[in-house]
């Protein structure tokens, strides 16, 4: 969940979406809360506000900076490193061969 360290409105609104999903999503969702913008001046939410609202939750905090690419690469290798190895709705890549096919009718 991103929101804009300079908004006040932004960083409301991104809790009550966080509260949303809590409320409706399933059990293995993954939340993490994101300071966008921290290269811009005037911030209305602090790093220790941010990531206090986030600890409360279970959460982790990150601040990255979009337009600067400053924490992007790092928020998404621990993002990746952090998710199941295996998704539990995966599809099958395989092809079967249908019954009655062999390999002298397919294709070279």
């Amino acid at each position: 969940m991103v929101f804009d360290v300079t908004s006040r409105d932004s960083f409301e609104k991104c809790q009550q979406w966080v509260k949303e999903l809590n409320e409706k999503a399933g059990a293995d969702i993954r939340i993490v809360i994101v300071g966008n913008k921290i290269d811009l001046e005037n911030h209305q939410v602090s790093r220790d506000e941010a990531n206090e609202y986030a600890r409360g939750l279970g959460l982790q905090y990150y601040e990255v900076s979009a337009k600067q690419n400053l924490g992007v690469d790092e928020l998404f290798k621990d993002l990746a490193k952090k998710l199941p190895k295996e998704s539990t709705n995966k599809k099958q890549n395989t092809v079967r061969p249908r019954a009655g096919d062999n390999k002298a009718n397919q294709p070279q």
